[in-house]
């Protein structure tokens, strides 16, 4: 869940980016995201007030863990589905 999420704020497609990105961090490490993690509170706390995240695995190769500079320069260019945003 996105960190705006958790805080019960206002939040945007990239809420969605977000959450589909630790399904595919669940994926390649098959492991739950915050397994640790016993509460919400606990996991809002870790999220959104300490800045946690999992980490990426050092097998995973630099192009897919790293930003794409020109996808961040026009962050719509990756959309597959733009007309669902108007």
């Amino acid at each position: 869940m996105a960190p705006e999420v958790l805080a019960q704020q206002p939040f945007t497609q990239q809420a969605d980016v977000y959450a589909f990105a630790l399904v595919l961090w669940e994926a390649v490490t098959r492991q739950k995201p915050y397994a640790h993690v016993k509460t919400l509170k606990q996991l809002q706390t870790e999220v959104c007030s300490m800045r946690k995240r999992p980490v990426i695995p050092t097998e995973v190769p630099e192009s897919m863990s790293k930003p794409d500079p020109v996808v961040k320069a026009n962050e719509k260019s990756f959309l597959l589905f733009p007309f669902l945003i108007q």
